[in-house]
């Protein structure tokens, strides 16, 4: 039981059985969000290695051979080396949704690499599926110029939500994009974007604040976005 592991969200052994790598799903940096454990002994574990990456939160881990597949949320997924089962050696990587950057729950959600071709497949909350080979590192579908069609507002995530949330949305072409967050009362409280934006995939953190920057009350908003002749308008709850 170690307390520096806030919460272990997945782990998986090493296929001698002699080490489990775990992932920590809520690692506060520079903390180890994936540490490496000598389970030789079940009596007495004990903590060999760790890798932290500070820019993104790691979801799930699987070991085939000498090699460990990893989903990285914003960072794609990343292949490490454990010949030497205590270190994590990056030896290749693919952003899946490289408009997504920093430490939110976005992008890339699972991996598989226990299938018979030797495929690697990945999904992602945004772009869908992939499937690699590691070999070459390069994605097979979706092309890597493909561009997302038409408009789409999500809906916002966590929800309910206390003190932030993020908003996505999509941008089928060039557009002046406005996306507003109302009150009950159909006033609007924050303008969240206002410019134009090229087609693409967009992700925006919404801080509970109006334009003032002042706290806003718990309660329903609704957020709206307007792009090239599309619009649309969800529901949110700001709880306390």
């Amino acid at each position: 039981n170690d307390p520096a592991i806030s919460y272990h969200h997945s782990g998986w052994t090493s296929e001698n059985g002699n080490y489990l790598y775990i992932c920590d799903e809520l690692a506060n940096h520079p903390q180890a969000d994936i540490t490496i454990w000598d389970i030789s002994n079940l009596e007495n574990p004990e903590k060999v290695g760790e890798y932290a990456d500070a820019n993104a939160i790691v979801h799930n881990l699987y070991i085939t051979g000498n090699y460990a597949y990893v989903a990285y949320y914003t960072a794609g997924i990343r292949v490490f080396d454990i010949s030497d089962p205590t270190q994590l050696v990056l030896v290749d990587e693919y952003d899946t949704s490289p408009a997504n950057t920093g430490e939110f729950f976005a992008g890339a959600f699972g991996i598989y690499p226990y299938a018979p071709s030797g495929n690697i497949y990945a999904n992602d909350w945004d772009y869908g599926l992939f499937v690699f080979s590691f070999d070459s590192g390069t994605s097979v579908t979706p092309g890597e110029n493909e561009l997302p069609a038409g408009f789409e507002l999500r809906q916002n995530y966590p929800n309910p939500f206390n003190p932030s949330t993020t908003i996505a949305y999509r941008v089928g072409e060039n557009s002046t994009v406005n996306l507003k967050v109302y009150n009950l009362l159909g006033q609007p409280v924050r303008t969240l974007v206002n410019q134009v934006q090229s087609p693409g995939d967009y992700r925006i953190v919404w801080n509970g604040r109006d334009d003032a920057g002042r706290v806003l009350p718990s309660g329903v908003y609704f957020y709206q976005l307007k792009a090239g002749g599309f619009g649309k308008i969800k529901k949110m709850l700001l709880v306390e």
